[in-house]
């Protein structure tokens, strides 16, 4: 989860060392679909649509997904079934190659986004 002026900082800082190339690798906040879901509530207050509280709910929403023939909501929630204990693996982030940079995190941007005023 990396907010749109986080990746504009990026690219504008990685532009400027005139050293630098490659693909660049950022990730403004790294957490499960579990707590994302956890997230969305708190900030919110709302319930967080299809937030599947264990393993075998949300295999068993797949295999109904697949049965239906949605295979791009399969795909989707293969995601979650993937890391749905834990985080993605990004070992190759390369945020700390800009130190000066601190990444809004998903609880932030959703308190300026979503929150009730």
């Amino acid at each position: 989860m990396t907010c749109f002026d986080d990746v504009a900082k990026y690219v504008v800082a990685a532009v400027e060392k005139e050293d630098r190339v490659g693909d660049l690798m950022i990730a403004g906040d790294v957490f499960t679909p579990i707590e994302m879901a956890e997230i969305f509530e708190r900030v919110t207050g709302k319930k967080f649509v299809d937030s599947f509280k264990s393993f075998e709910e949300l295999q068993k929403r797949i295999a109904e997904e697949k049965e239906k023939g949605n295979q791009f909501h399969v795909d989707l929630l293969g995601f979650s079934e993937a890391t749905y204990d834990s985080r993605i693996s990004l070992p190759y982030i390369q945020n700390d190659e800009f130190p000066e940079i601190k990444p809004c995190n998903f609880e932030n941007w959703l308190k300026l986004n979503y929150s009730e005023k």
